[in-house]
């Protein structure tokens, strides 16, 4: 009996420390330009009389991102640097060629089964006199 209740608490703790650990690594590189993406589309058609809005990722190789496992579930991304996307507006691209965007966010996100579910984001302010 012993030895079975041992094992229980030896596998309980285990898969609660291996779920912990997958989320302070936190979401892919590409689901994390896929939020910025969907944020910045959001705010474009949030600040624009127009019927829709959206920024395509083309390149986030620049993109930055340190994720870190919060108390209330969630996984929080501070994410800094630039990426290549294309800007359409009621669906035609703005320019042919890509864009720089450039991004300083926190963006959080949940743990959903076997994937990440973005939750929301906020800008970050950089101190008066960094960039």
């Amino acid at each position: 009996m012993r030895i079975s209740v041992a094992a229980t608490i030896f596998f309980c703790c285990f898969s609660l420390s291996a779920a912990a650990q997958d989320a302070a690594n936190g979401p892919p590189r590409g689901d994390i330009a896929k939020a910025v993406g969907f944020d910045l589309s959001r705010r474009t058609e949030n600040a624009l009389p127009v019927l829709s809005a959206w920024v395509e990722v083309v390149d986030a190789r620049a993109l930055d991102y340190d994720c870190s496992a919060r108390l209330d579930d969630l996984v929080e991304c501070v994410v800094t640097g630039s990426f290549q996307g294309v800007l359409s507006l009621n669906g035609s691209a703005t320019s042919a060629e890509p864009r720089t965007f450039v991004v300083k966010k926190a963006l959080r996100f949940r743990k959903v089964e076997a994937a990440w579910a973005f939750i929301d984001a906020e800008d970050i302010q950089s101190p008066p006199g960094k960039g």
